[in-house]
């Protein structure tokens, strides 16, 4: 068994959902251009990461496997997921309700969010006990965060430098997140050296 620090390491840097397997780049590309909601939408997504693995394991292992449900599994994990961005919608409306204006349509996007649901389905299909699932969902959502923060601090950057007009927005943001990708792809062998067994 692998330590829980080579766990959660492994999901923030050899394995980062944003920068190595591409998932979640919907909220990645519509709210890194400011740094304030880029913060507000990678914690949200790193509770519900978190949140949502942390429901849908024990319903995998205790509920839809044993009734010989598994076909239904992405569905029901959805619903679960879909479910926790409402409870989460109502608290954020009562502790800062300017969050949500803020951040648009995004955190209703969330239901349906390929990170949020590849961290769930992910934990399904290792086969790793609870902890060990909970933990890389975790790191997972720790590595959005980080991914979130860096480039909208990037983007900023990318906003205050003379480019050419077909590489603004979107495109410069591509360029440099696959620049960054391979970076981030070197980091296995390291993660897998210091903190493996």
């Amino acid at each position: 068994m692998r330590s829980l620090l080579w766990v959660i390491m492994s999901a923030v840097l050899a394995n980062n959902l944003v920068l190595v397997k591409f998932q979640g780049l919907t909220p990645f590309l519509g709210t890194t251009g400011r740094l304030r909601s880029a913060l507000h939408m990678s914690l949200i997504t790193w509770g519900l990461m978190t949140a949502g693995t942390a429901i849908t394991w024990p319903l995998q292992h205790f509920v839809i496997g044993p009734k010989g449900l598994d076909y239904m599994s992405v569905v029901i994990f959805a619903l679960v997921i879909a479910a926790l961005v409402q409870f989460m919608e109502r608290v954020i409306k009562s502790l800062k309700p300017g969050i949500l204006e803020e951040l648009g349509i995004y955190p209703v996007l969330l239901a349906a969010n390929s990170a949020v649901l590849g961290v769930c389905t992910d934990s399904m299909l290792a086969s790793t006990g609870y902890g060990d699932a909970v933990f890389t969902a975790f790191g997972a959502g720790l590595g959005f965060f980080i991914a979130m923060m860096m480039f909208a601090g990037i983007q900023e950057r990318i906003e205050d430098n003379d480019i050419p007009e077909s590489f603004r927005g979107v495109p410069a943001t591509l360029i440099a997140a696959a620049i960054v990708s391979l970076s981030f792809m070197g980091f296995y062998g390291i993660v897998d050296g210091i903190f493996g067994m």
